[in-house]
């Protein structure tokens, strides 16, 4: 057996360890983890508590697959209204704060607040200034490459041709979330500083969709802000139900569906053309009432049908019921000159 220190030992011992004369070797730490990566180190990654995880990785993907159909709809809306082809993708879908998300938007900006009828709170839909002043060339008759973008509030005039694009966005949005719950979004207030719409408190976390608008041969951003107590209700049945309701074939007839519903209902420019021909500038000054202007088509010729600028059928002109109609006389091959 041992002897046993007595008091004066013990405390000459601790004097010695407090004073640094006898070194002591600490045992080495010891970290439990069943997944270990190199050098047996677990991985670890900093967890921000101002900034909560609240949705987890697999709600995102179903939250991003949800808003796909949502982006295509909104671009055929869009390519109606426009008379020009736009094509939307949906990119990042993250979770933040609400007051990162307005900081990493332009000031001014076009920003539309939306309101669910059967949820709490509001949601923002955003377009970029370069996206959205193209948008108002376009409506205004320009060919969108090039538009000013100027750096201050949107006019009453560029207010009510943002509403009106906006709200093309109303009706596919409500559709896409309608496979989880019965909703109807209605566009609310249009403004220009993000730093005034605070639908929700700074800090509180929202998901943010970033979407890919390519117009006119350009790709420019829109972004929908979804806070996280609008969605919350709802959170249980998104991570229960399957979004994709797939066939045999792996496609999405969910998607298909919809989006063939919606090019269906999509508005498209038809003109029928008699003739064409090339002026000068003078004699089209020149020209009074009675002049007769000659054109290298037959007069038995059929009149050209344009679809959105593009031939597509030949036809013969009449009357029916004392209105001016065309008759489809067959379709214009690919390549064949009208």
């Amino acid at each position: 057996m041992h002897d046993a220190l007595n008091q004066n030992q013990v405390d000459a011992l601790k004097t010695a360890v407090s004073d640094g004369r006898m070194p002591v070797e600490a045992p080495p730490s010891r970290v439990f983890c069943l997944d270990r990566g190199q050098n047996g180190c677990p991985p670890i990654s900093t967890y921000d508590f101002k900034r909560p995880e609240r949705i987890s990785k697999d709600q995102i993907r179903s939250l991003k697959t949800l808003h796909e159909p949502f982006a295509r709809n909104v671009g055929s809306q869009w390519t109606g209204l426009l008379r020009t082809i736009v094509e939307i993708e949906i990119g990042r879908v993250e979770q933040m704060t609400y007051a990162e998300y307005t900081a990493g938007l332009a000031d001014p900006t076009c920003f539309g607040l939306v309101r669910p009828d059967t949820l709490e709170g509001s949601v923002c839909l955003e377009l970029s200034p370069d996206i959205f002043y193209s948008m108002i060339d376009r409506l205004m008759g320009g060919d969108a490459q090039a538009p000013r973008i100027p750096g201050r509030p949107l006019t009453q005039i560029e207010e009510r041709l943002a509403r009106s694009v906006l709200h093309r966005a109303m009706s596919p949005l409500s559709d896409a979330w309608s496979t989880i719950c019965p909703v109807q979004f209605s566009l609310g207030e249009i403004e220009s500083n993000p730093q005034i719409a605070q639908i929700v408190p700074p800090n509180e976390v929202v998901i943010a969709f970033e979407f890919n608008v390519q117009m006119v041969g350009k790709v420019d951003r829109m972004s929908l802000c979804v806070p996280f107590n609008v969605i919350e209700p709802l959170m249980e049945e998104l991570g229960r139900r399957a979004w994709t309701f797939s066939g045999a074939d792996g496609r999405n007839h969910l998607h298909v569906d919809q989006l063939s519903r919606h090019i269906a209902d999509t508005g498209v420019e038809v003109n029928a053309t008699l003739a064409e021909t090339t002026m000068t500038l003078s004699d089209l000054q020149g020209l009074e009432v009675g002049d007769l202007i000659l054109t290298g088509r037959q007069s038995e010729s059929p009149a050209t049908i344009l679809v959105e600028g593009r031939p597509k059928y030949l036809a013969t002109l009449g009357q029916h019921q004392g209105a001016r109609v065309v008759r489809v006389l067959r379709s214009i091959g690919s390549g064949e000159r009208a």
